[in-house]
């Protein structure tokens, strides 16, 4: 049997309260972009959003350094401080270490949807691969998209709690029937994962762009 690199991740919703999160494990020879497809799926978004990764690593010669993991080529790469990497080409274990144990998942860069994905546990040993990514466990419903970001999924939430009825209404003739921001659907999340992964991918990489 062949070694992997294997890793258990957390990611959650930065900016907003309930804390919407999930753990998951993911093998390191996924690529970013594949990583970008599994958040994507497990936390409710469209696939309609460009995307990207942030990392921050120090150096003791260069000092901080910023990453980005992009879907596109910066157009004027002269105006940014960032160094632009390709997420297609980029795997998990060649941006993942002990020193690099997180990265910043934006989606959507006008409402600036951002998770924090975070490895739990990481290994290198014989195993097989089949069936990965697996999710784990979770809480809260995922976003709702273009809602507006964090904000307006808080805006959201208080009409949902307790809000008047006419603004329950507005919300309801828009999205139909109202999602539960405190539910996580864990059986329908995992069962359906690996198809809307398969989604997510042809979205991105059969004519998105």
């Amino acid at each position: 049997m062949v070694k992997h690199h294997l890793y258990q991740m957390r990611a959650e919703l930065l900016g907003f309260e309930p804390k919407i999160w999930r753990t998951f494990t993911i093998n390191g020879e996924k690529t970013l972009a594949q990583l970008g497809y599994t958040l994507i799926a497990m936390f409710k978004m469209k696939s309609s959003h460009l995307f990207e990764f942030m990392q921050e690593i120090e150096d003791a010669k260069a000092g901080k350094t910023k990453l980005r993991y992009t879907l596109q080529e910066d157009e004027y790469p002269d105006l940014m401080d960032d160094i632009c990497l390709d997420v297609f080409t980029w795997k998990l274990h060649n941006c993942l270490d002990e020193k690099r144990d997180h990265l910043l998942f934006r989606y959507d860069l006008g409402c600036d949807w951002e998770i924090l994905v975070t490895v739990e546990e990481a290994s290198y040993e014989e195993m097989s691969i089949r069936g990965l990514p697996r999710l784990k466990d979770g809480a809260g419903y995922g976003i709702i998209e273009d809602i507006g970001g964090v904000g307006g999924l808080a805006e959201y939430y208080q009409v949902y709690q307790n809000g008047p009825a006419e603004e329950r209404e507005s919300y309801r003739r828009w999205l139909g029937e109202l999602p539960d921001l405190n539910y996580f659907y864990f059986a329908e999340c995992d069962i359906f994962l690996s198809d809307q992964i398969r989604v997510s991918k042809q979205a991105y990489e059969e004519g998105f762009l």
